[in-house]
């Protein structure tokens, strides 16, 4: 592991670390809490795709900025 940040969520069945594996990639690695399975999930990205994702991800329209209410409730 290259980078300097490391993210590690854990819960009661799961864990998932998020890591730069190398200059300008993210490396998100998700598997079981339990030490008997050893199913493993490996996704690596480019940190600028992920960035472009993250941000059309959080946009909020703005006409659901501007009520506290969404259409067709």
């Amino acid at each position: 592991m290259s980078g300097k940040l490391k993210l590690e969520i854990i819960d009661e069945k799961n864990v998932l670390e998020i890591f730069e594996s190398e200059l300008d990639k993210l490396t998100f690695v998700m598997y079981p809490n339990d030490p008997k399975d050893d199913t493993i999930l490996e996704v690596n990205t480019d940190t600028s795709e992920f960035s472009s994702l993250l941000k059309r991800l959080l946009e909020v329209p703005d006409q659901f900025t501007k009520t506290d209410t969404f259409p067709n409730q």
